[in-house]
């Protein structure tokens, strides 16, 4: 059900990250999770524009809204951003901003799943765990903090 929907436990943590990542004071953090979600959106509007229907209006606007030139456009600049203030930062910023940026794909991972299942699912571990536990999320991760998110984002692609 739609109210059940709205307070379940992965739009709780998303939101919940949303505010740490605002409330760190880490441009970094913010960027990760910004980019994550405008660039999940990006790749499902785009997907999806050809075969949404136009009524109801609102359906289609929130569709064209996140696809299309311009909003990639968007998507880019925050990408972009988010890669060369990365360049800056301290290994322990590094790690707190790779840590968010995989929380969010994973929270976006199990809100698109909680979609298409239509029943509130559990959020995922990240979003119970202090970001200085979470690092392990993103080690390994080679130049820039968007190479694990076009890996995850892929997999997002392949299940939509």
């Amino acid at each position: 059900t739609e109210r059940a929907m709205q307070s379940a436990p992965v739009q709780i943590a998303f939101e919940r990250l949303m505010r740490d990542a605002a409330g760190s004071g880490s441009l970094a953090r913010m960027l990760a999770v910004l980019s994550v979600a405008e660039w999940s959106y990006q790749s499902w509007g785009e997907r999806v524009l050809p075969h949404t229907v136009a009524e109801p209006f609102w359906c289609r606007e929130w569709v064209e809204l996140h696809s299309g030139e311009y909003f990639g456009s968007v998507v880019t600049y925050l990408r972009g951003m988010l890669d060369r203030i990365a360049e800056g930062l301290s290994e322990e910023e590094r790690a707190a901003a790779r840590a968010t940026f995989a929380c969010a794909i994973l929270l976006e991972v199990a809100f698109f799943d909680q979609a298409y299942t239509e029943h509130p699912i559990a959020a995922p571990e990240c979003a119970t765990s202090p970001i200085s536990q979470l690092s392990s999320l993103a080690v390994g991760v080679g130049v820039g903090l968007c190479w694990v998110g076009v890996v995850l984002l892929l997999g997002l692609a392949l299940r939509l």
